[in-house]
């Protein structure tokens, strides 16, 4: 009994090692949150729904880019409220698509994910990509929007052929990554901490501290922010 535990543990183990070594990570060659364009449907601000098709989110910029024909494009952002890519909604904030982790009467509690810059230019960032091609990389990687750059269209660097861009996606260094928690509601969106909540100069800061002590605020639980999100709804002026 004792060795069939021993070698059930190791299987177990080594089916977690491999499901870790094989967890999708974005690349400079595929810069996207998902492995794949899924199917998806995109709702204007007034909740028209545009043509439907396969999406993904461009982790540089947040931009939507659907696939027409064999052909990658990049969605109009002014004309993009909301898309469900897969089974993942997104909403528009400010020109990024962010991840809607819970949606409420209130309000919204929202992911970001983002290129780490402060880890890509990292002298030996750790990533297959050694100090002495750093730098190298560090200038390949300007014209796409990881040099800090706005306006600059990824697509111009990859081009759009879907087919074309699908082959190579695996060949290129991981792109480090960073999410970050926004909580949304009555047109104000501030980062998911307790810090930044309390900064906020159109609500009390006295109510909102005892709001946050009285409830035992967990800034990792969604459902707690759920909870922040209906307060701030309620409370802000």
């Amino acid at each position: 009994m004792h060795i069939k535990y021993v070698l059930a543990m190791t299987l177990l183990f080594l089916a977690s090692a491999s499901f870790a070594q094989n967890k999708y990570q974005p690349k400079d060659s595929w810069p996207y949150i998902g492995q794949e364009f899924l199917p998806g449907s995109v709702y204007s601000l007034t909740g028209q729904l545009q043509a439907p098709g396969n999406l993904n989110i461009c982790i540089i910029d947040g931009k939507l880019h659907y696939v027409q024909g064999s052909t990658i494009m990049e969605a109009d952002m002014n004309q993009v409220y909301t898309a469900v890519v897969g089974d993942s909604e997104y909403i528009n904030r400010m020109g990024r698509m962010l991840k809607v982790l819970a949606k409420t009467d209130y309000g919204y509690v929202l992911e970001d994910t983002y290129v780490d810059m402060d880890e890509l230019n990292k002298v030996d960032i750790g990533y297959g990509v050694s100090s002495s091609t750093a730098s190298s990389r560090s200038t390949s990687l300007m014209g796409v929007g990881l040099d800090g750059l706005q306006g600059i269209n990824v697509l111009e660097r990859f081009g759009r052929e879907y087919d074309k861009i699908s082959l190579q996606k695996d060949s290129g260094s991981k792109l480090p990554t960073r999410t970050k928690v926004y909580l949304f509601t009555k047109n104000v969106q501030v980062p998911a901490t307790k810090r930044d909540v309390l900064s906020l100069s159109n609500i009390s800061k006295s109510a909102t501290s005892a709001f946050l002590k009285n409830n035992k605020i967990k800034w990792k639980d969604v459902s707690d922010l759920e909870k922040v999100v209906e307060f701030l709804y309620n409370n802000i002026n």
